[in-house]
């Protein structure tokens, strides 16, 4: 139920040393939760399930987050306790991001495109009625050589 590709995620590492390959399921569960839980005061969470069904701000905070929490893993050793490091700026930005958005001063807007279906489900094809189909066939010669329950 991943709501963010490792691309989302590297978007935000571009300026550093730190490259991604592959994005850690537990650390994408944990900030989506973690989001999810502070915009679910205000917003219906349920539908927000794929990529495709989620509004782009929510994928950003998500993928924020991911990266402040891989970059931080990344560089821990390196930094002492008191110094502020990217992936803490990357995790205030993520957080007043929420904030804005539960203060009515950012909008979330809609899914990335809801004219499309959820491209994680299948999708089932022809759709087409069967009268829609004679009226584009009316010569004999074009007409199904094969139909459904057809014994050959």
């Amino acid at each position: 139920m991943a709501v963010i590709t490792v691309e989302h995620v590297q978007q935000w590492l571009k300026g550093t040393k730190y490259k991604l390959t592959t994005l850690d399921e537990d650390l994408e569960e944990s900030a989506r939760a973690e989001a999810f839980a502070r915009l679910s005061t205000k917003f219906d969470t349920s539908g927000w399930t794929s990529k495709s069904n989620t509004p782009r701000v929510v994928m950003d905070i998500v993928s924020l987050l991911v990266a402040s929490w891989e970059y931080d893993r990344a560089v821990s050793q390196d930094a002492p306790n008191e110094w502020s490091t990217y992936g803490d700026k990357l995790a205030r930005r993520a957080r007043g991001l929420i904030e804005g958005i539960l203060a009515d001063e950012i909008d979330i807007g809609e899914p990335q495109d809801p004219d499309l279906a959820d491209t994680d489900s299948p999708i089932f094809f022809p759709t087409d009625s069967e009268d829609e189909y004679d009226a584009l066939t009316d010569e004999e010669d074009h007409r199904r050589k094969f139909e459904m329950g057809q014994v050959f």
